[in-house]
């Protein structure tokens, strides 16, 4: 899980607030796994599971492919995935569908569940799950300073007011 943490916070630019959000929905849809998941479906044919870390499905599963081949990364591995769903979040961030889960997008939430809710509502879809509480145990994990060395949880939370304009979920 470091590894995952510290690059979305270097790398990619998230806050600790937004990471452990993310976190709670990387472990939510593979466990951080970032390899290829057997699609099934649940009770109402929904499909389930996909490839890699954010179960990407159909035709982003090519682009995934792509950027990383692009990139001279292979596919599965998991910086490829966190830097192309940067990428997909920066080209959806006006997209009507979809929400701003860009960095600068995230980055007024005052804690890791709105994130997480946020996060699964603009970029995953699917059900809620344990997402909420999954960001919950990652965001307390990074202020405890688990993650030591990786540049998260040495910075203290700080409230943001107006998060997301008032999220409520979709």
């Amino acid at each position: 899980v470091e590894p995952f943490g510290k690059d979305l916070r270097n790398l990619l630019g998230y806050n600790d607030i937004a990471a452990a959000g993310i976190l709670g929905n990387i472990e939510q849809e593979s466990s951080f796994n970032t390899k290829d998941v057997p699609i099934t479906h649940d009770a109402e044919g929904r499909p389930m599971g996909g490839f890699g870390l954010f179960q990407f499905n159909g035709d982003r599963i090519a682009a995934l492919k792509k950027y990383a081949e692009d990139k001279g990364m292979l596919p599965t591995d998991y910086r490829a995935q966190l830097e192309f769903m940067a990428q997909e979040s920066e080209d959806r961030k006006s997209t009507p569908d979809y929400g701003d889960t860009t960095p600068s997008g995230l980055k007024d939430f005052d804690n890791s569940e709105e994130v997480a809710e946020y996060f699964r509502a603009k970029y995953e879809g699917g059900t809620a799950g344990k997402r909420n509480e999954n960001a919950k145990a990652m965001s307390s994990k990074i202020q405890a300073g688990d993650f030591a060395g990786s540049g998260l949880g040495n910075r203290r939370f700080i409230k943001r007011p107006n998060a997301a304009k008032n999220f409520k979920g979709s």
